[in-house]
């Protein structure tokens, strides 16, 4: 049986999605500067922002859902 604030954390998954997308948008960046053509690195950049935010949609949306489904379990402490 779980206590009151007995919260595992599970954040690597999400860091290494978004250190993976700035990476991403890093070479897109690299790319555009130093290889022709340069919309090869443009497409790379624009595929990384896209991606980026979709993320940060999805963790928002998910993070607000999770909250409600662990409400029981956790007081206003571990929320701020």
């Amino acid at each position: 049986m779980s206590s009151k604030n007995d919260i595992d954390t599970h954040k690597t998954p999400t860091i290494l999605m978004l250190t993976c997308c700035v990476f991403m948008l890093a070479w897109g960046v690299f790319t555009t500067v130093c290889v022709k053509p340069i919309w090869i690195g443009v497409c790379i950049t624009i595929i990384a922002e896209v991606l980026i935010l979709q993320l940060s949609l999805y963790l928002i949306y998910s993070g607000s859902t999770r909250r409600e489904k662990v409400k029981d379990f956790i007081d206003e402490l571990v929320v701020k």
